[in-house]
């Protein structure tokens, strides 16, 4: 039988709905004939898709039919939590040759979350398959020892590299006769000089279109992007996304290059940070496996639970304050919450914007005080508007002019804080050295709750009693 490419199988044995349902039929059935026809069909990438849709039982199934040419890449796309799980299912001496054709920055993403001493031991094992890559070896030993948020961390060490000297044509015929031992992804030729410092680029476009007899220095672009290895990864992202690259040089602190970051690498980054903040704000650890065991779920959801729990007990305790005027006017227990939710939805808006201007560095300290008016304007405007809608609502239910002032002052008030809030608490949290889309939302809903109920039961004791 033909083997297939991961191009044939991207093209046509994707994993599709009616895929997905046929593996599950065949798990159900423990059909492991069918199932190892199946699943060699499939991408890896669309194979890492399917493990992250299983349950651990299932995985288990499916792990030892995976090609070993295809169970690197397979470890390469998945979620971090289930790759860690995973691996714990594989041979060692396996699992050193499914990495051993991976590239050094997706061995390293493997290894990440193994021990030193298990990284060692494979790396030793990938070592002996073949002692003539030692350099492959060396390189992934270098990248694991970078910060995890580093570049350093996310490069891959395989580049091309060529002197300023050479002509458009020699670096083209280089090209062509390595092309077996070259890596896969060819966007750019950085230009170094005997010591390996980085003082040129070249782009593979500008190269073929160059004349042949061009020489590199002439054509090559002498002041290349280039982060250091220590550079955070949010950083590179940013120059990504600003410079619209697709692959930017890595240097050391003295200028010596060390590998390259791929557009390819760099949207993986986006994607999951992406994720980790919408995660964040909600309290829930990003590394999470939705089929991990609910005992383990359930630890870590607590800490922001208990967090949760006092402060509602102090938006609680603000209540008990007025529990005689909530008594004489029952229709303030009525209300009360109209005014908490109104005041975090609002709240909610800022602070989206304000954790969003962060992160892309929108936000400086010479513009937050700008900021801040313009959403003081705004928290004052929406809160009049619909205070004002909210009580001409209440005094048409309960003919009760002066509870109808109370919500519109209490609405405006608290659309006010709310505004103050989402602009101030990311800003100060990040200056803290804090992520400010890990705890803002919960500190905002307990500023609003409080601020909202105390001002709303405050103004209805000096107004109403």
């Amino acid at each position: 039988m033909k083997k297939l490419t991961n191009l044939d199988r991207a093209r046509g044995n994707t994993l599709t709905q009616a895929m997905y349902l046929l593996i599950l039929e065949c798990l159900k059935l423990e059909n492991s004939k069918k199932l190892e026809l199946l699943i060699p069909l499939l991408h890896p990438a669309d194979c890492a898709d399917l493990l992250e849709r299983l349950e651990p039982s299932q995985r288990d199934i499916i792990i030892p039919i995976i090609l070993l040419e295809d169970l690197g890449e397979v470890l390469a796309n998945l979620n971090d939590a289930i790759r860690a799980s995973v691996i714990k299912t594989i041979n060692v001496k396996h699992l050193a040759k499914a990495l051993y054709e991976l590239e050094t920055d997706d061995i390293a993403e493997v290894l990440t979350d193994l021990s030193q001493d298990e990284q060692d031991y494979i790396l030793q094992l990938i070592d002996d398959i073949d002692p003539n890559e030692r350099m492959q070896v060396q390189h992934t030993r270098d990248i694991l020892s970078y910060p995890e948020d580093s570049a350093g961390r996310l490069m891959k060490s395989e580049v091309i590299t060529a002197p300023k000297s050479w002509s458009a044509k020699k670096l083209l015929d280089y090209l062509e006769q390595e092309s077996e031992s070259l890596p896969e992804k060819i966007n750019t030729v950085f230009i170094t000089n005997r010591q390996q410092e980085l003082i040129g680029s070249v782009s593979m476009q500008r190269l073929v279109r160059a004349n042949k007899s061009s020489i590199i220095k002439d054509i090559m672009r002498k002041d290349p992007l280039a982060v250091t290895v220590f550079e955070e990864q949010r950083e590179v992202l940013k120059a990504f996304e600003k410079y619209d690259l697709f692959t930017c040089a890595v240097i050391d602190a003295e200028n010596k290059l060390t590998g390259q970051i791929t557009v390819d690498d760099v949207l993986d980054v986006a994607l999951e940070q992406s994720n980790e903040d919408i995660l964040h704000m909600a309290g829930v650890s990003e590394d999470n496996d939705l089929f991990l065991h609910p005992s383990k779920t359930a630890f870590n959801r607590l800490p922001w639970l208990v967090l949760n729990l006092f402060t509602a007990i102090l938006a609680s305790a603000v209540i008990a304050l007025f529990e005689e005027q909530i008594k004489q006017v029952v229709a303030l227990a009525v209300l009360m919450p109209i005014i908490a939710s109104m005041g975090g939805n609002a709240g909610t808006q800022t602070l989206a914007i304000i954790i969003r201007g962060l992160a892309t560095d929108q936000i400086t300290v010479k513009n937050s005080i700008f900021l801040l008016r313009k959403e003081l304007w705004v928290g004052s405007f929406n809160g009049f508007l619909l205070g004002s809608l909210l009580a001409f609502g209440t005094y048409l239910f309960y003919s009760d002019a002066k509870l109808a002032l109370v919500i519109f002052l209490a609405t405006v008030i608290n659309h006010i804080v709310s505004a103050v809030g989402g602009h101030s608490l990311p800003i100060i949290l990040k200056k803290l050295g804090k992520d400010p889309a890990i705890s803002s939302g919960i500190f905002l809903t307990t500023l609003t709750d409080v601020i909202g109920f105390f001002a709303f039961l405050g103004l209805a004791s000096l107004i109403l009693l």
